[in-house]
């Protein structure tokens, strides 16, 4: 009797070929949350662990968004760091006029949280919008061009920064509150990576897998 050629299925993936379909797309979320939860709780003593998890969180955002160009695109950008100022400034301003308002119908807790999202929002939609006005006209650039674009509206950013009062000049911005937590942070790092996952995974992934690759071909 001749072997079998299949290959040995993981149990991991037996295991979540078991639920149903409807239920694979939150599955991620129900694993993630708990366990994202019991280690915010288990660190409220640990300010120091909390600190560098909150800089870890936000680098790890942004790698990850900076791999969807770079690693999958293969387009070499290099102003991500621009994008992440205007979003993180942007949301950071919107946060210091928001704390001056405040929703009297929900708990002081529950009405900083939906505030500190409004700001969040408003910060990554700002951010969306520059970068679709550096794409706009850099949609014909590749290779070194694209980089020396990216590298100019980079160097803009932070020329402005340092030069605006509004911005805490080359200080930084001060008097920001402190709406984020452990929890909130890394909640976002899943959500940014389970969203670019599903990006390689799917025909558009695979349409920007295809441009790495051959970008002429990828244009027919």
């Amino acid at each position: 009797m001749p072997p079998s050629t299949t290959s040995p299925v993981h149990p991991a993936v037996s295991l979540i070929e078991r639920v149903p379909p409807a239920l694979r797309g939150v599955l991620p979320f129900v694993v993630a949350v708990p366990v994202l939860a019991a280690v915010w709780a288990a660190s409220h003593d640990a300010p120091f662990f909390v600190i560098l998890s909150l800089g870890v969180g936000v680098n790890v955002i942004m790698a990850v968004s900076h791999n969807i160009v770079n690693g999958m695109t293969g387009q070499f950008s290099i102003g991500h760091a621009g994008f992440l100022a205007v979003g993180a400034y942007t949301s950071g301003v919107t946060s210091k006029v928001l704390v001056t308002y405040g929703l009297s119908f929900l708990p002081a807790a529950v009405s900083d949280q939906v505030m500190f999202t409004v700001s969040l929002l408003v910060g990554g939609s700002i951010a969306a919008i520059f970068g679709f006005l550096v794409g706009l006209p850099s949609l014909r650039l590749k290779g070194d061009y694209l980089a020396i674009v990216t590298l100019g509206f980079g160097e803009i950013i932070r020329v402005v920064v340092q030069n605006t009062d509004a911005f805490g000049r080359a200080l930084g911005l001060s008097g920001v509150p402190q709406w984020t937590s452990l929890f909130s942070c890394w909640f976002w790092v899943f959500v940014t990576i389970l969203v670019a996952r599903r990006i390689a995974a799917s025909t558009h992934g695979r349409s920007l897998l295809a441009i790495r690759e051959d970008e002429g071909a990828a244009e027919t």
